[in-house]
């Protein structure tokens, strides 16, 4: 989950949604379902590694994005 926040987003906004998230692991070996990947995101920010931000266009849904901590981890991981 974390390394498919850092991943560029398709459309230009900040952030990603968690059915977004949740879309793009579908394709790999391992897909996820949206209760694993909401699970996922809260760990992570319990861990200080992604905030949430309020999505502009409908007030309603949230935007994941990667704290500085957090982008550290995944230059880690992709060494």
């Amino acid at each position: 989950v974390l390394q498919e926040i850092a991943r560029p987003s398709r459309q230009a906004k900040e952030g990603k949604s968690a059915s977004e998230i949740r879309k793009a692991l579908v394709g790999q070996r391992h897909p996820m379902r949206l209760n694993g990947v909401l699970r996922g995101l809260a760990d992570l920010k319990r861990f200080r590694l992604v905030r949430a931000i309020q999505c502009v266009s409908d007030g309603r849904s949230k935007l994941y994005l990667l704290t500085t901590m957090g982008r550290r981890i995944d230059e880690e991981l992709k060494r």
